[in-house]
């Protein structure tokens, strides 16, 4: 059940398990997010190059068919070179590559054109020493971010029907080399199960909060054949907190769409599009949510 948006309460909107309410959670975040990243194509046919800045490094992994070459730019060892095709990962479909924790002294890479049936696999890589681990997942995941101190990898664990856009937060322990068995949840929504589909992330630069944008997805519990998704709903933001693997979710108007953004700044989130008037903001340490005008349009 949805709190009700007209008095600006937190609202869970993620799929079956929301997420955790932890009231006035205080960060001392810098105004932007360290982890920034581009992607290029190079070389031979199907071969690209990521770079990832974080922190005071930054990753280039270079990837074609059968091998990828892991490097710090600028660093003095050698590459790492690992057979298979591995890519940094992108929340956003259509955004910048992710996967640093925000010292930058952890890197994960997702496999890509592999012939694994029903498993999601994963390369652990320590920046720092060179070394690297297998993270192997049985059903369809996708990388969502790190905890600040590198203990824990979040993943969404994609529900069927495929396509659905149906999806749970999971966090991977990287000591006990499994997932918690449990989702990250809010006990107040179970049963619900909703979709959506991420269109904007920013975080702090110290990791702790993790913001994601999410909108209707596209066959998600309108379309034909995906009736059992629950009813529909619209526009959210995820606000992970990433160092104690709770969360929560705030509603937003039905007017935000794709081509909204958010920026985090100091304490707050901000959600704007530009050339609207109307912007909004999100209370970081306590999800509440507030109308403001935009000052960048």
């Amino acid at each position: 059940m949805h709190l009700s948006r007209s008095t600006l309460l937190i609202a869970c909107a993620v799929v079956i398990a929301g997420c955790t309410s932890t009231p006035d959670r205080a960060t001392s975040a810098a105004e932007q997010p360290t982890v920034t990243g581009t992607a290029t194509a190079s070389g031979s046919a199907g071969a690209r190059t990521d770079e990832l800045r974080a922190g005071s490094i930054t990753v280039r992994v270079q990837s074609a068919e059968t091998r990828t070459s892991v490097s710090v730019v600028g660093g003095a060892g050698r590459p790492l070179d690992i057979d298979g095709r591995w890519v940094l990962p992108r929340v956003v479909a259509d955004g910048p590559p992710d996967g640093a924790t925000p010292d930058g002294s952890l890197a994960v890479l997702a496999e890509t054109g592999s012939s694994r049936v029903g498993m999601s696999r994963f390369m652990v890589v320590d920046l720092k020493t060179e070394a690297s681990k297998l993270v192997e997942l049985s059903g369809e995941f996708t990388y969502d971010a790190w905890s600040p101190d590198g203990s824990l990898i979040y993943f969404i664990e994609h529900r069927p029907p495929a396509d659905s856009g149906k999806y749970v937060v999971r966090a991977y322990d990287r000591a006990s080399a499994a997932l918690r068995p449990d989702a990250i949840a809010d006990k107040r929504t179970l049963g619900e199960e909703m979709a959506g589909l991420p269109i904007a992330r920013a975080s702090t630069r110290d990791g702790r909060s993790v913001a994601t944008l999410y909108v209707p997805h596209p066959s998600g519990s309108h379309g034909a054949g995906h009736e059992g998704l629950g009813r529909p709903h619209g526009p959210f933001v995820h606000l992970l907190f990433a160092a104690d693997a709770t969360a929560l979710c705030v509603d937003l108007p039905t007017e935000v769409d794709r081509g909204w953004t958010v920026a985090v700044k100091g304490k707050v989130l901000h959600i704007s599009r530009p050339g609207v008037p109307r912007a909004y903001a999100i209370d970081l340490g306590t999800g509440v949510l507030t109308r403001t005008a935009n000052a960048t349009r």
